[in-house]
This record gives C-alpha cells, structure tokens and sequence, in this order.
C-alpha cells in the first residue's frame, strides 16, 4: 500500500508548539496593546550611517544580484578587519570567514557540514532553543549539560557569573561519539560571560578529545565585564574554533539576516559547502549595507555608544525589579535579563488553555502576564530538556533592546504585579506598626502615659471622647494607608483603563469611571479588614493590649462608616459606566473587552472563567444590600430603639463577608488577621456558654434585682482567678438565662466577687454578685418586655412585686427563686491599677455603683494585707482613702445588701472608706459633680503635709453619659488649672456604648 505522501518527516514531525508560537498567539488574541519583551528584536532602527548604507545599496545594480556563496568580498574583508585586533592576529578573509543567512543558518552549516547520523553534540542549558533542532536536522544527538543557577537566585539579585558549570559534568559527557561542543558567551538567556578559566577548561577537554567548538559569540560587542574569545586562548584551541557573529545583533537590524563564521580553512571551507546547498547566498544589498556598516562604525563611536546605551537600558529596566522586591540575575553581556518570580503567585483556578497548562510553571506565568499585565517575555524551560526544566520554572526572561518610553511602558505594567502585593504588604505592614505601639502602650507605662495623653479638653463632636496623642496616631496609620493605596492605585487604575479603553476603540471617559470603581474598590478592602477586627468587651485586643471598650467602639464605628462612603462610592461609580457599556454596539470591541460582570477582565476570559467570574455583580450587589442593613441598625436611634436587630443583624454579618470574598477573593487576606480574632473571640464565648450553673435570683426591692452565682460551681481555673490577689478588680462576665431567652446575653460587671463576712475565706458561701434595676412597672409589663434582663425580674414570686424596700431591709433576708444560668468571663477591663494612688473617688450614678463596689471590695483587702505585712516589710500600696460618691433618684433609692456588705467589711478592717449617697428628684438638685471633685482634692490636699511624697488622686467614674462627661470636664479643668500643685490627677470613665 502506498504510503501517505502527506506524513511529515521525522525530523519535523511530533513536535509541540513552540514557545515563540505561544507567545505570539497570546499577545495577538489579548485586547490590550502588548508590550513584547519577549523575543530579542530592536525596537529601533539601525544607526542612521548603516540605514543610508542600505539604502545606498539598493541603488546599485551589483548589490541586487547574487553574492558569492562564501559572502560579498567587501564584507569579509570588513570582518577581517573589525576583528583580527581582537585575535591577535592578522585573519585572511577569503579562507577564515565565510558569510551566512544570519548566525542561526550559519550554525546550522557548521552543523551540516560536520555532523554524520548518531554524532554526538554537547550543548550547555539553558540553550537557544534553535540549536536542538539544528542538531538534529543532520542527525545529530545532543547530550546535555545544565549550568547550575545561584541557590539564593529566588531570594537576592545575584549576579549571571554565579550561573556555574560543572566542568567535571562536561568531561563526563565526553564520548567516543561526541563530536562537537556549542558554546555561547555572552550567553542567551542568561548573560553570562564565561570566564577565561572556563574556556580554558572547556577548551583543554576539548583539545585532549579532538572535538570541534562552535562559539556562538553573536553578542560579542555588548559586554559588561572583561570579554574572552575562545579562538585566542591557544593555537591549538584555535584550531578546533568556530566563531559565530550576527549583523542583526551588531548593527540593530535582526531582520537582515546577516551572519558570519570565523575559524581555521580546514573548518570553514565545509561550512561554506554546507551554506551553499542550504541558501545558495544571501541577501546582497543588506550584505554591502553591513561592510559599510563596520568600516564607518569606529569613526561614529558606534561600539562604545551602543554598549553604554544598552548598558543603560538593563539598568532602567531593572529597576522595576528593585521596586517590586523581585530577585533577578544581573547579566554580564547580550540585552536579556532573567528574573526569578518565584514570589509572584498565580490566582487560583486562573484558566489557562490546554497547550499552557500542561507547561511548566513559567508559561503560565508568561500567559498571565500577556493576558492580565499586556507584557510579553519568554519562558526558559523552553531553553532547557524536560528533565531539568525545573531549575529555572520560577524565572522568566525579558529582552530590553527596545525604546525606553517602551520599558517604561512595561515597568508601569509590571507594576501591576505588586498591586495586590503592594496591597496586602501596605495593609500588614500598618496593621503591624499600631500591633507594635499598642504593644509597647501595655509594657511600658511611660508610652502609655504619652498615648493616652489627651490633647484637648474639648470632646470630639456629636460624642463624648476626646482626642489622645494615640488616637492621633491611629487615625494617622489609617489615613496613610488609606491615603497611600489612593494614590498608588489612582494611576495604576487610569493607565490600566486608558490602555484598555484605546485598545477597544472607546473614546468616553468611561475608562476613568472604570479606573474610580478600581481604586474604591482597594479602599474598601483596606477598611473591611480593619471593621471586622473584634470590638466586644470579649475582645482579645481589649484583654491583651488593654484597650477600653469604648476607644475600640469609637474606632469600629469610625471605620464603619467610612467603609460604607467607599462601597457606596464604588457602587455609584460602577452604576454610573453602566450606561457607557450598555450605548456600545453589540459585538463592538468595546462589548469583548470588559465583562459587564467583572470590568477587570475581557468577555470572552469571563466565560472562560465560568460561574464564579459572573457572579462578581451579583455578590458585590448582595454584599451591598447587607451592609446598609448592618449600618442602618447601627445608627444610634435604631440600635437604641431595636437592639435585638441590631444584633441579629450584627451575627450574621459574616455573610456579608462570605459575599465580599466571593466579590473579590484579595478581600479573604485582608479579612485573615480580624477573621482569626473573630473566631477565637466567638470560640471564647461558646465555650464560655456552654456549661451552666445553678444561680439565685434575689429581689432587693423597688426594681433592684440581684443574681448570685457560687465560686465553687465554676470551673477551678476561673475561681482560682477570682480568688487571686492579683485579679483585676473591674471585671465583665456575659449572662444568658435560657428560660427567659436561648440567645440572647448581656454584660454585667459585678458588683462584689465575695460574699462570706471575710476576704477571700474557705467559705463555701463565697459568690458572685450581679446588681441592677429595672423601672416600677406591673408583671404583665415585665413579661413582655423587650429587654431579656426586664422579663427575667419576672421570675421573681409575685408576693415580692408588692414589698417596700424598708420592709425587705428590715427582714434582713429577700424573696428568691433559683435559675438556670450560662455564664461566661470574667474579662478583666482597661484601666491603670487604682492602687498606685494615694486616694480614689468614685463618682458613680445608678446601677453604676456596681463598678465602685468592686473597687470598694479590692481596696479593703488590700488595706487587710498592707496592715500584715507593714508588720514584717513596708507595704507596697499606696492607697490610703476611698470615697464613693453615689447619685441617684429618690425614687430609685434602696438599701442594698452589697453596700451594707461593703461598709461592715472596711469597719472590720479599719480601712478609710467614706460612702455618700446624693439623691436627686423633685425639689432637689442634681449632684454638682466639679464641685465634690474639688471638695474631696481640698481634703487631699490637707493631707499632703502627712504624705511622704505628696498625694495622687484616681477617680472612677460610671453611670449616665452626662454624668461622666461633667466628671471628665471638671478633671481637664482642675488639671489644667494647676491649683492643686503636685497632686496628680488621673480618671477613668467606663463606657461601653458609642
């Protein structure tokens, strides 16, 4: 049977795609203008004496007519001439040069000329990927030898000398077959410029084996570092010596065609025959052209000005590697850099088509960077045998014999590489510099005084704080950051989208449009990491760093808004190129180039991309209806009015954030560090919840309402810690009562942490105490209440309801029921040790007396060990008096166990402890706060005379915003008045809503 006359030959056949098709086919089905830094033609023209030497040429009838085989007579002699200083001898131009269809048909000749069916060449890897098929076309086999790159390649800039060959390895390829070795200094792609010890050493196997050495020296005059020639190390090497040189490589002009080989007769001669049966001759006008090209180049100071000028080139192009942190191999010669991205990652699922994707990682990389950044370069596992493409799959290599508008062109591109990086290493690195000063505030209590400095008395608007030096510096790190990504990505985004938009032929503004949704759109991922940071009094940051509840409210909800300008400025933006998009003709250019549902990418990538590249518009549109719904219930009034909903609304916000990482999956790393603090704050809580305890449920009379919890029946880690000296003495606990609600929890800070008759006893009666009131309203009132802490007094036996406050005072007992309760805490809050002053006041208004009754229990016991101890050492605490100044209304007044508690324990203990209750009501006056401040700092003052070093003064204050906020103002006043002279006065407000 016939065979089929369309099989190829082997010699062609069952090769895969080269990686110059690739690359091509990539860059001209991307809608955006490619910057091809990929294949290592000019973008310019030859200089201007050899352009009017071609044009010249093609004047002449001579030049338009076939040359001889051997090259044009001119050219030889030209050669000759150039180079013969550089062997150091004299070369005769009609045995020792020969012409070539460029250096590639020149080596194929040498190739064919000496080379028999199962020959062995020797070839160094990286290789130019033409030899191999060179090699073969005759018969030959290649044995191959990797140059080993720099281990640290991935981690510094390091230099192409450090690419190393094993010349141990060369001699162990050395076979009874082999019979030529390709060599190519400088080298492609690496740069290197072999050193004189290696050729020595390549050139000694050479001669003691007989074998032929084809020097592949076409970038000869672009050498950075002292340059070598094989040919002159030795006669005897020079015997064996094929140079190669390129007229395209010399003179700007690859396009031409024009090479030559150097060597001995008895080489060249064979090379001339092969030529001959391959090309015939080559192109004569661009032969004299090239002649002319080198006779007048030392008079134009050609070969100095183009090494500097390309020397120039690779250092302003390198300089985006700098920038972007990315290591690269500094060449020695030629106009190729390689550079290792290792670093860069590659999105996940990226679509990639089947003859890229079954490639090493380079061409995907390579693809990418065509298809997302508009750059071309070349893989260079291309330039290596399957079996050690590894080595150099992170790297990449970039010609830079192009136009500088043209590398800036492309540095601007690549910068697109950092863009995410950029965003998430601006983001860490802020989020790790207030880390380290939150950090240092709670080691180092001389930081902590400057931070928490405040710089005005004046409170910040429509709120009640005031702004501190740490404060300040917050919103600063923040404003940098916000300000910095703005900056950055505002003209990263109007060239992205100008680019775009030229290449798709639209010439709106829409691409500025495009370019304001982009850099919203990386404000509002700064500002979603920093809103999902926990702010609960639950908070790892508030127990760690000891920061207030109130400073991280004030912060979530700063940021919380801000958060919400950007999405709606993101949303508009989008909205607002919609109509753009939706006026361009179906099927226009425009149509391909931006995917109505994610504007980043084309069309047709979108449909590549599938399901999850659609759905962008419908996340982001979802992701934006649940965040006004979370901002609408956070609202003041609202959250007041309808707190149930706010916090249900709150729970299930981690849709939000499912959405949002859906919308932009660069929004997941941003979320990581306040997302792990999310689920260890919530695994806290679950734990914290999940065990009960049996509790008492106590009316005090006229809406005062306590529980009490035995010590004992919580875990021994958490009773070990109330029962320690070293507790905090302000402390919060969560409460859930499952019979009143199975969700819903509130925070209470107790009111004392021991109820036996003495401080921290064996006593099996010890407990703690949670105090508050609720308004005089009926049981059937109670019951259907909003507020879980209100239905739960309901529980209370209907007889107490009717009892006056005097009437349970008198009996000296109250009306229980026993309840079932999930506790969870203690969390200890903010606050500087109230023991390292010498008085402390309590200003407390209502139900806030519960924080000063702590206080009150701490101070006793501390006087009760101070008194033990002065008896052996002196004692280190220094608080000698505490006063507890308690507002509230006439009608709301009872006498509560916990302050009789209170009062017979300091008696018992001798400690200075003055309790005064001021009630308020009709016909009498609210308590003048800065006047009892000023009242109790004259007493103190009076006492100074019997202090060793003067006195200092904490004051507490809690209770009604109002309250606190004329305490705050009074401190800044007397403060600042100085009347008081040494007498240090600190404060501390204990707030827990914004």
């Amino acid at each position: 049977m016939r065979q089929d006359p369309f099989k190829p030959a082997a010699r062609v056949a069952g090769q895969r795609q080269d990686v110059w098709s690739i690359v091509n086919e990539a860059a001209g089905a991307s809608t955006k203008p490619v910057v091809n830094l990929g294949q290592g033609f000019f973008g310019y023209n030859p200089p201007k004496f050899v352009l009017d030497a071609a044009k010249g040429a093609l004047d002449r009838v001579e030049c338009n007519q076939y040359s001889p085989t051997k090259g044009r007579p001119r050219l030889k002699k030209a050669i000759a001439d150039a180079y013969s200083p550089f062997f150091g001898r004299t070369l005769n131009p009609e045995t020792e040069v020969t012409i070539t269809t460029g250096a590639n048909e020149g080596m194929l000749s040498a190739f064919m000329g000496f080379l028999e069916q199962g020959d062995e060449v020797i070839v160094f890897e990286p290789f130019f990927d033409q030899y191999i098929s060179n090699i073969e076309m005759p018969g030959g086999k290649c044995v191959y030898v990797p140059l080993q790159p720099p281990k640290e390649g991935s981690e510094r800039v390091t230099k192409a000398s450090e690419w190393k060959l094993d010349i141990k390895a060369v001699e162990a390829a050395i076979t009874d077959k082999t019979r030529m070795i390709v060599l190519n200094s400088p080298h492609n792609p690496v740069g290197k410029v072999f050193s004189r010890e290696e050729l020595q050493a390549i050139g000694d196997l050479c001669v003691k084996h007989n074998i032929i050495i084809l020097s592949d020296e076409v970038y000869d005059r672009l050498y950075y570092v002292p340059f070598t020639r094989m040919a002159t190390l030795s006669p005897e090497i020079a015997k064996l010596t094929l140079t190669v040189g390129s007229g395209g490589k010399n003179f700007y002009c690859t396009g031409w065609r024009v090479g030559w080989l150097i060597g001995p007769e008895h080489l060249i001669k064979y090379v001339s025959a092969a030529h001959t049966r391959i090309c015939f001759s080559s192109v004569s006008p661009l032969q004299e052209a090239t002649a002319i090209g080198f006779e007048e180049a030392d008079n134009h100071g050609f070969w100095d000005e183009t090494k500097k000028e390309m020397k120039g080139k690779m250092e302003l192009f390198n300089e985006i590697w700098d920038e972007l942190g990315l290591p690269y191999s500094k060449p020695d010669g030629g106009y190729f850099v390689l550079v290792n991205l290792s670093k860069v990652q590659l999105p996940e699922g990226y679509d990639f088509p089947p003859h890229v994707a079954n490639r090493p990682r380079d061409f995907k990389l390579c693809w990418f960077m065509i298809k997302e950044l508009g750059i071309a370069a070349i893989p260079p596992t291309e330039f290596f045998t399957d079996a050690n493409a590894h080595i150099v799959e992170d790297w990449m290599r970039f010609a830079v014999c192009k136009d500088d508008a043209v590398l800036e062109d492309a540095k601007e591109r690549l910068r697109g590489l950092k863009n995410v990086r950029l965003h998430i290493a601006s983001y860490y690195s802020v989020l790790s510099f207030i880390l380290l000063i939150l950090v240092l505030r709670r080691i180092y209590a001389p930081i902590r005084n400057v931070l928490d400095a405040y710089i005005s008395k004046r409170t910040i608007p429509s709120t009640a704080l005031r702004f501190t030096f740490g404060g300040l510096l917050l919103i600063s790190a923040i404003a940098l950051l916000l300000g910095g990504s703005l900056g950055y990505f505002t003209r990263d985004q109007l060239h992205s989208y100008r680019v775009r938009a030229i290449a798709a032929e639209d010439n709106t503004n829409g691409y500025m449009r495009l370019a304001a949704v982009g850099f919203t759109g990386h404000l509002t991922d700064v500002l979603m990491g920093l809103i999902i940071l926990p702010v609960s009094r639950t908070s790892v940051l508030s127990r760690v760093l000891h920061l207030s509840p109130s400073s991280l409210l004030t912060f979530h909800q700063l940021v919380g808004y801000l958060f919400f300008l950007a999405v709606v400025l993101h949303t508009i933006f989008f909205y607002s190129w919609v109509p753009i998009f939706a006026r361009a003709p179906q099927g226009s250019v425009t149509k391909e180039a931006f995917a109505i549902d994610n504007p980043t990418i084309t069309q047709s990538e979108s449909l590549r991309r599938g399901p999850y590249s659609m759905s962008v518009l419908a996340s982001g549109m979802l992701a934006f209806i649940i965040f006004v719904a979370i901002i609408i219930t956070s609202l003041p009034y609202a959250r007041r009015k309808r707190y149930n909903t706010f916090y249900i609304t709150h729970a299930f916000s981690i849709l939000f954030f499912i959405l949002t990482c859906l919308h932009a999956s660069t929004d997941f790393y941003m979320l990581l560090p306040g997302l792990l603090l999310w689920l260890l704050d919530w695994s806290l809580r679950v734990r914290g919840l999940g065990t009960g305890v049996q509790a008492t449920l106590q009316g005090e009379g006229n809406g005062w309402y306590r529980i009490q919890v035995p010590i004992d029946s919580l875990s021994s880690g958490t009773a070990k810690a109330i029962k320690s000296s070293l507790r905090y003495p302000l402390q919060s606990w969560y409460l859930n009562v499952p019979a009143v609600s199975k969700w819903q929890i509130h925070p209470f800070t107790p009111a004392r942490q021991h109820a036996g008759t003495e401080l921290r006893t064996a006593s099996s009666h010890e407990r703690i105490v949670f105090l508050w009131r609720v308004p005089n309203m009926s049981r059937q009132e109670k019951k259907q209440a909003k507020e879980w802490t209100t239905r739960l007094t309901a529980l209370i036996p209907e007889q107490v309801e009717a009892m006056e406050t005097n009437e349970i005072s008198a009996a000296r007992t109250s009306p229980t029921t026993q309840i079932r309760l999930r506790l969870e805490g203690p969390y200890p809050l903010s606050h500087r040790p109230f023991e390292a002053y010498s008085h402390v006041l309590c200003v407390v208004g209502g139900t806030g007396i519960t924080g000063a009754l702590t206080l009150a229990e701490m101070f006793i016991e501390r006087c009760r060990d101070a008194k033990t101890i002065s008896e052996v050492a002196v004692s280190p605490f220094m608080t000698t008096k505490m006063t507890i100044l308690w507002t509230l209304k006439e009608a709301e007044d009872a006498d509560l166990a916990d302050v009789r508690h209170i009062k017979n324990l300091a008696r018992q203990v001798g400690a200075d402890l003055v309790f005064e209750k001021h009630l308020t009501g009709p016909e009498r006056q609210r308590l003048d706060v800065a006047a009892s401040i000023k009242h109790f700092l004259d007493e103190s003052n009076g006492e100074k005379s019997d202090m060793q070093y003067g006195t200092s003064t904490w004051v507490y204050f809690s209770g009604p915003s109002k309250l606190m906020e004329a305490g705050e103002a009074a401190c800044f006043e007397i403060r600042e008045g100085k009347k008081y002279g040494g007498n240090e006065l600190e404060w501390y407000s204990a707030r827990w809503d914004v």
